[in-house]
Order: structure tokens, then C-alpha cells, then sequence
């Protein structure tokens, strides 16, 4: 089905659709002046993959461009996402996540919001894929770290043939509190992507923060003109892995056979 940029139409196009249904955007501007409800398998994109069309969210302060429901999956690909800086592009419900969410976003470029996507406590995603995507002008960018005492709020994410410019704090912050053995603590994997003057306000001066995550690969990668000390932290004890990265002007990666615990009341 195709969606007009009449305001409103594209929200309905969504509740209207079934599970698995692809929405195009058949015009070259979309304006979003509320969330759009994502509760089953959604794909949006341009008709013309070469001239993306671009949707500008219009909401509330702190309010979420899509927002993610239980059992929802939303695709993206060749489209331009804006807000700004008060604002998120993707989050999950705060409460009442029942059930996994899905976010796969493909050749699109994402810019000026507060958030690419925060996770909150409770909330949990299967799968969380970047690709051939450029995040920019962002204050913060994947923020998956609102749980503690052994939780996590996603399985598996990734990042391919990405850029990430001027993203200022949480630039890729994935979490796992706690220290029980018996969770897998999710995987993630960053490869063929460059991320340049990003990390300003990190507080603890590290770029991509996987503290507590089991699998983590960083590979192939360009760091360039970040102010940060450490690219990364790894955890040598378990499945933490660098390879092939040019630092340029960006600290380091360093690798910590075992991670200092935190006392958890």
C-alpha cells in the first residue's frame, strides 16, 4: 500500500495494515506531529529508494517518533527521519512490555534527536540492526542500559556500514547489570563503520559501552576525532573481541581480563 504525505494518513495506513504489510511513501516530504503506534510487523519505505523521502517529527517534548509496542517490529529503509533534540526517534512503551519489540533500519540517515532509541526498565528487543545508515547531530544514540541486577534490554545488536557524526553522549551504551552467569547477556556486533566527533559529554570517557555483555565484536571500523579516552572497555574473560579498527585522534580500546564488580542493593 502507499501513504500520501496528507497529514495523519500514514498513522492510519499503520493501524489499518496486517502484520507483514509494506507502507511506501510515495511523496518527498511527511510531517509527524505524534507518535506512530507500532504493535505488529510494519515496513516503511520511499518509493524511490534514490530520492528517500524524509519525515519530520513534530511531537511533544520527550515524546517518540515510533513507539514500540509489544510483538512490534518496524523496518525502515531509504528514508530521512528528523526531530530534534528533545525528542526520541524510537522507544518502547515505559510500562506494560510484555512481550519483545524488533528494530531493523536500512539506508537511512537519522538526525537531531535527543535519542536515537532509549530502552526502558522492563522493556526488551530481539533484534536491534543498523545498516548503511548515517546517525547525526544526535544527543544521545542507542541507549539500551535501564536495567540492572542481571537484566538486559536487548539479545542482539548491530551495527553495519554505519556512520555516527556529532553524536554527543551514548553514542552505543548496551548494558547488562548483575553478575548472573546464567543469562547469556546479549551480543553485539560493530563492523565496517566509521564514528567521528562523537562522545563530548561522556562523562566516563568511553565511546561504546559494553559493560556486562557477554559477545561483543567491534571490527573493521574508522574512530576519528572522538574526545574520548577509550573507544571501548572489553571484557577479556569472556567473548569481547577487536579487530582491524583505525583510531584516529579517539583513545583507545582496552581490554580488562575481568571487570570490576559493583555492589547491587
Amino acid at each position: 500500500m502507499t501513504a500520501s504525505s496528507e497529514v495523519g494518513q500514514l498513522a492510519e495506513k499503520i493501524s489499518e495494515a496486517s502484520s507483514g504489510d509494506i507502507i511506501e511513501l510515495s511523496d518527498a516530504f511527511y510531517t509527524l506531529p505524534s507518535s506512530l503506534k507500532i504493535d505488529k510487523e510494519i515496513t516503511l519505505r520511499s518509493k524511490d529508494s534514490k530520492n528517500r523521502a524524509e519525515l519530520v517529527f513534530t511531537g511533544m517534548k520527550d515524546s517518540v517518533a515510533f513507539e514500540m509496542k509489544p510483538k512490534g517490529t518496524i523496518r525502515l529503509e531509504s528514508l530521512i527521519l528528523k526531530g530534534e533534540q528533545s525528542k526520541y526517534a524510537f522507544a518502547p512503551l515505559k510500562i506494560n512490555m510484555a512481550s519483545a519489540y524488533n528494530l531493523y533500519v536500512e539506508n537511512c540517515v537519522i538526525e537531531d534527536f535527543g535519542y536515537v532509541l532509549r530502552a526502558y526498565k522492563g522493556s526488551f528487543a530481539d533484534t536491534i540492526n543498523f545498516k548503511k545508515t548515517i546517525i547525526k547531530n544526535c544527543q544521545n544514540g542507542i541507549e539500551l542500559a535501564s536495567e540492572d541486577k542481571g537484566d538486559y534490554n536487548a539479545e542482539m545488536v548491530s551495527v553495519d556500514q554505519c556512520i555516527f557524526e556529532n553524536v554527543q553522549n551514548n553514542i552505543i551504551n548496551f548494558y547488562r547489570g548483575g553478575y548472573d552467569e546464567s543469562t547469556i547477556g546479549g551480543s553485539l556486533s560493530i563492523t565496517n563503520s566509521t564514528f567521528m566527533d562523537s562522545g563530548k559529554n561522556e562523562k566516563n570517557g568511553i565511546l561504546i559501552k559494553t559493560r556486562g555483555i557477554i559477545n561483543v565484536t567491534i571490527k573493521n571500523n574508522t574512530f576519528k576525532n572522538n574526545p574520548v579516552e577509550l573507544v571501548a572497555l572489553l571484557w577479556g574473560e569472556k567473548n569481547n573481541h577487536h579487530l582491524n579498527n583505525t583510531l584516529i585522534n579517539s583513545g583507545k580500546i582496552k581490554v580488562e581480563e575481568q571487570q570490576k564488580r559493583k555492589i547491587l542493593y
